[in-house]
């Protein structure tokens, strides 16, 4: 039997289909393996083989064992691990130095909710091996993810939030080498679209939104995340850029105003609560931060 047994040390957790992502306030986004989770494993310059979950690791659901039937891991050989599996990797025996990656517009189901990063957090893993059938995988993220905890001054339903930077660099798609990391024919866009679920957040509450970029240095953007209702009204707020950095959670706790109505609607004579003066938080997920007071969905 040819078994991986696969470390995550990184920032958050949950595959596109049954990984479970929550996130902590002092320790960033867990991930914890389930049943029905898939890795993809290559052999040096060679293509994908699928391994599958075969057991978790005790009351540690970071770690895991997996099993590839019919493949033979040898000793001494390189070898490159790939989370979520694709099957476009496995079916159309992409090899491990040109594989290609997107990052879509993505929805997220509920306020707060996690699942949908998923589809778009990209972990890889080398690993030489000491031993035949037997490797140990830790994986890396290579995004970075965006936490947006916006306070609304008007009860709203909200179908579409977007992240945008000044100076632009959030990747589309590119062609990554697993075996280096190395993204290359990237194309990048000002902004990362979400769609939203139809959620509903009464005045004076706050609305949860989490973004997924590929890591990249905003340091010198500033960044505007826009809310915007089923009715087409849309809310702002706006803080400084960050090193966006592989593996890290960034915290940004707003109160958003209004800032465009719809064509259709006449302006209305409420007064605007102004922008509060919490500050953005940026942190890694292992460092500590205060708690935010978000109310929001822990795990699916």
């Amino acid at each position: 039997m040819k078994f991986l047994f696969v470390i995550l040390t990184i920032f958050f957790a949950l595959d596109a289909y049954s990984i479970d992502y929550v996130f902590n306030a002092s320790s960033g986004i867990v991930i914890n393996w389930t049943s029905g989770d898939k890795v993809g494993v290559f052999a040096e310059n060679d293509s994908q083989t699928r391994f599958l979950l075969n057991s978790v690791n005790g009351s540690d659901n970071h770690k895991a064992t997996f099993y590839g039937p019919g493949f033979s891991l040898k000793n001494n050989k390189q070898y490159f691990g790939l989370c979520p599996f694709s099957n476009d990797y496995y079916e159309n025996a992409n090899v491990s130095s040109s594989l290609p990656v997107s990052f879509p517009t993505l929805t997220q189901s509920a306020n707060g909710a996690l699942e949908h990063i998923a589809k778009s957090d990209i972990m890889r893993a080398s690993v030489k091996t000491t031993t035949e059938n037997t490797a140990t995988f830790t994986f890396s993220h290579i995004c970075s993810v965006i936490r947006v905890c916006m306070t609304v001054p008007e009860s709203a339903t909200f179908d579409s939030a977007v992240l945008t930077s000044s100076k632009g660099g959030f990747m589309q798609s590119g062609v990554m080498n697993i075996e280096t990391g190395a993204i290359s024919n990237v194309v990048t866009a000002k902004s990362l679209n979400l769609a939203l679920n139809d959620i509903n957040v009464n005045r004076g509450n706050k609305l949860t939104v989490y973004f997924i970029t590929p890591a990249v240095n905003l340091a010198d953007a500033t960044m505007t995340a826009t809310i915007t209702s089923t009715e087409g009204y849309s809310y702002q707020c706006s803080f400084a850029g960050k090193n966006l950095t592989a593996g890290t959670v960034n915290n940004i706790e707003r109160t958003v105003v209004a800032v465009a109505l719809p064509s259709s609607k006449a302006p209305r004579k409420a007064k605007l609560h102004p922008d509060s003066e919490a500050h953005a938080l940026f942190s890694h997920y292992r460092t500590e931060q205060s708690s935010p007071s978000c109310e929001e969905r822990k795990g699916k």
